[in-house]
């Protein structure tokens, strides 16, 4: 289940996750590996469906980068690519009258610059420039509003701030805990 926090900054940004992956049984670990990646010219953080994530993660590689902005690059490269090799592996579905849905939310940057992709293939960026997802990303989020996350000045700050909003989830999410980690990218 999970907590994502994304702060986007000027010509940068930085993505977080805890470390524990929990089922609807109860049951969980904590992750050796990252919830946070990079693959290609991105860095994914992602929740949601275990088997898409090792599949984005050692089964796949983003396209190269191209296109003239990132907003182009994630929508005519990045995501039918990734799309392509979801649906290759069986893990797209599809109700009668709905679109096409995978178990996932993606946090993704390219070129330091976050896209919140949704389970319908759909890409936003925030005005706010703060980002969440996984079933701690809304306390996390409240967190970050509450420390002015907004008006974060340099990647250190949001390092900080990342790493306080996820303690934050954690103490309220009983899906979330574990290390935290913090990955930064610039443009």
């Amino acid at each position: 289940m999970t907590t994502l926090v994304g702060v986007q900054g000027d010509g940068w940004c930085a993505l977080g996750a805890d470390s524990k992956a929990s089922d609807v049984d109860g049951s969980y670990i904590y992750l050796k590996e990252s919830k946070i990646f990079s693959n290609g010219s991105t860095l994914i953080a992602g929740s949601g469906a275990v088997r898409t994530l090792n599949l984005l993660q050692y089964g796949w590689t983003a396209p190269r980068y191209r296109g003239r902005t990132p907003e182009e690059y994630m929508t005519r490269y990045f995501i039918p690519f990734m799309r392509k090799k979801i649906v290759e592996s069986g893990s797209e579905w599809q109700k009668d009258g709905e679109v096409a849905k995978f178990d996932n939310a993606l946090l993704v940057a390219v070129k330091g610059k976050i896209f919140k992709i949704s389970d319908d293939y759909s890409w936003e960026t925030s005005l706010s420039r703060l980002y969440r997802g996984g079933s701690g990303g809304d306390y996390a989020l409240g967190a970050l509003v509450a420390l002015d996350g907004e008006n974060v000045k340099d990647s250190f700050q949001a390092e900080l701030l990342i790493k306080q909003a996820i303690s934050a989830a954690i103490e309220c999410d009983l899906f979330s805990g574990g290390k935290i980690e913090v990955v930064v990218q610039r443009a």
